[in-house]
């Protein structure tokens, strides 16, 4: 009878250390699902992360980054339809699909030097590529969203979910996009490079060394542009300059710029350099001191080299217009394409300053092809002209060229692919990885170059697009609210060379 009763209680006791040990189970996966679904804002690949709580990762279109962001649902919608109907084609006809993701800030704050206006022309810009090439040639390609949050601090999170999207039905070979040329972004090219996915940037600008593997950019580097704008200087008879520089070192678009400023101007022509530094919280400070080491100069006529952001600049020319030691001076001041983050309205602000005159380098302008035949192509320009393929989707395009530069990077990538799938009558069993792709983006020369919106595209081995023209670019008179105007169309040199294929994408 003790035997038995002992082994009763034996028995208890095992059964409540099994009930506690469900109950604690239960208890932590309980707690893992509840975390997991207070940070999931959609399906996988999407998770809300960071102080703010932001929702970032990877969708198709069917999924949002939240609604505060509705300004970018009608095109988030109409590329989920465009998605679906590329799977649904891949069924029906067995064929094989590929993606391309569009990643860049798509949750924008204040701490952002893009603007929400600026991103959402780039994807619909995006959306138009895509539009295109599936209308006209195989393979067929779906267009994912990625968003690395605000100044991509959660890029390492979305490069990740990237990643995995090679090896799933997704099949991705390729990211367009990936924002201004800010340290964040820079190290999620470097890892998306470590995984052999083709990259193409839309807008970033600032040089790399060494030059980074399978990555081109169609926008023309800081180097070019501060050549352009020098040339442009000189020939408006400016024969010395002043630079103002950025030296916050995480910005690297303003420390490339100025460099190149400093090259393109120098010994001879270069009259003083003022440095200042953004990640100084009394920075202000620091432009207000600008006017009185500038407007002393005997010079009637003054020449200003800015290599900073745009928010900076206001500050500046704000103060140089407020100044009277000011008031008798002509003062030009040339700057790099982050003007054309600025809205209308800060832009009239800027143009309605007392004799000083604006002007900046741009990525692309819709009014290019006005002004000059060659080193444009008439056919992809016309798509973002009144009347339009772009411009009857989604309305005429704003004059920072945004839009443009977002369907050129898809377009050099569509190009990529088509060249990697060879004389390949079919894309059922045909493999293409992202390094084919990547490979491929180094032979868009000669009669390969690519025919964008923006100019015509061929790339050194570096990434960087050959000759590219860069359009000069000024600010209207204050009772034009702010219009930008196309002043004149230049290659680095300050001229407009023809180099192998250019006259083939003139068109």
């Amino acid at each position: 009878m003790r035997i038995k009763a002992r082994l009763d209680v034996l028995r208890k006791r095992f059964i409540l250390l099994v009930v506690g040990s469900v109950l604690a189970v239960v208890g932590i996966v309980g707690t893992w699902l509840l975390f997991e679904m207070s940070q999931s804002c959609g399906p996988s690949g999407l998770k809300r992360l960071g102080d703010a709580g932001e929702c970032v990762g990877v969708t198709d279109g069917g999924v949002g980054f939240g609604d505060e962001y509705e300004e970018y649902e009608r095109v988030f919608d109409l590329i989920k339809v465009a998605n679906d109907e590329v799977i649904d084609e891949a069924h029906e006809r067995n064929t094989t699909y590929y993606s391309i993701a569009y990643m860049t800030s798509f949750t924008l704050t204040d701490a952002d030097s893009n603007t929400r206006k600026a991103v959402l022309d780039e994807l619909q810009g995006a959306y138009d590529a895509l539009r295109r090439h599936n209308s006209e040639r195989a393979p067929k390609i779906r267009l994912l969203i990625a968003n690395t949050g605000s100044t991509a601090q959660h890029w390492e999170h979305t490069v990740a979910e990237l990643a995995k999207r090679q090896r799933t039905e997704d099949r991705l070979v390729a990211v367009a996009g990936l924002g201004p040329s800010e340290e964040q972004n820079i190290a999620a090219v470097e890892k998306l490079s470590e995984e052999r996915l083709a990259i193409v940037a839309s807008t970033m600008t600032a040089d790399f060394e060494p030059p980074i593997e399978n990555f081109v950019r169609v926008a023309p580097t800081n180097a070019d542009q501060a050549l352009a704008a020098v040339n442009h200087l000189k020939l408006q008879g400016h024969t010395e300059m002043m630079i103002i520089r950025d030296i916050r070192g995480s910005n690297h678009y303003a420390q490339t710029l100025a460099d190149a400023f400093e090259e393109s101007v120098g010994e001879a022509g270069q009259d003083l350099i003022i440095s200042y530094g953004s990640d100084n919280e009394r920075w202000e400070n620091e432009i207000h001191q600008v006017p009185g080491q500038v407007c002393t100069d005997a010079r009637e006529e003054l020449a200003l080299l800015f290599a900073g952001r745009s928010e900076e600049l206001v500050r500046m020319v704000q103060r140089l217009g407020a100044e009277p030691v000011c008031d008798d001076k002509s003062i030009t001041v040339m700057t790099g394409d982050d003007l054309s983050n600025l809205t209308a309205e800060e832009l009239t602000g800027v143009a309605a300053m007392k004799n000083i005159q604006v002007l900046y380098t741009g990525l692309a302008h819709p009014g290019a092809v006005k002004e000059v035949n060659q080193a444009v192509n008439r056919e992809s320009l016309e798509r973002f002209e009144p009347g339009g393929a772009y411009s009857k989707r989604f309305g005429n395009p704003t004059d920072d060229g945004r839009a443009m530069m977002g369907h050129d990077a898809v377009l050099v990538i569509t190009h990529a692919m088509v060249a990697a799938l060879g004389d390949s009558e079919t894309t059922a069993e045909l493999d293409i990885t992202g390094e084919d792709v990547g490979r491929m983006l180094f032979h868009m020369k000669g009669g390969n170059t690519v025919k964008g919106a923006s100019g015509c595209l061929s790339f050194d081995d570096e990434g960087n697009p050959i000759n590219k023209s860069i359009p000069i670019l000024t600010i209207a008179e204050e009772e034009q609210k702010g219009v930008v105007t196309v002043l004149a169309m230049s290659a680095p040199d300050g001229t407009l060379r023809e180099t192998p294929g250019s006259r083939s994408c003139g068109g």
